[in-house]
């Protein structure tokens, strides 16, 4: 089973994860961004997803052009920009790639934490090695 994910990267950090196995709903990953976006809880400037079906239309149309996906659509008319990671490059989306890491470890020790219940630990209580012993949430309020 393959697991797409998306990344919403600001003042490049990691904030906020979506991810999917059966690629229905990226209309509501644009909504939800959207949402966020209009009401100042995110204000991501780039997006980075791997190329799963639900972010990244790779089939082109009869004159062999890409056409954008309606999730890319979403994120132009909201002036995001849209990166997407090499193909069998699990490097390129090394962050993210920990991420899932991280959370999976931690549901096993806390099986009734919820998703937003783990981001938010993620980023404003677990100290990070590579953040200088900082939370995300300390290095972007300074960054600021």
């Amino acid at each position: 089973m393959k697991i797409s994910s998306l990344n919403l990267v600001r003042k490049g950090e990691v904030k906020g994860s979506m991810s999917d196995t059966n690629g229905q709903y990226q209309t509501i990953c644009g909504i939800v961004i959207g949402v966020k976006t209009k009401t100042n809880e995110v204000c991501p400037f780039i997006v980075l997803s791997d190329k799963g079906t639900q972010f990244y239309n790779s089939k082109r149309n009869k004159k062999g052009v890409l056409s954008p996906s309606l999730f890319e659509q979403e994120l132009t008319e909201l002036g995001i920009d849209f990166w997407t990671s090499r193909r069998n490059h699990p490097q390129t989306n090394g962050k993210m790639e920990k991420w899932f890491d991280t959370m999976k470890k931690r549901m096993k020790k806390h099986p009734e934490e919820t998703l937003q219940e783990f981001v938010k630990w993620y980023n404003e209580e677990r100290i990070h090695h590579a953040l200088e012993y900082k939370t995300p949430e300390e290095v972007y309020r300074e960054n600021l």
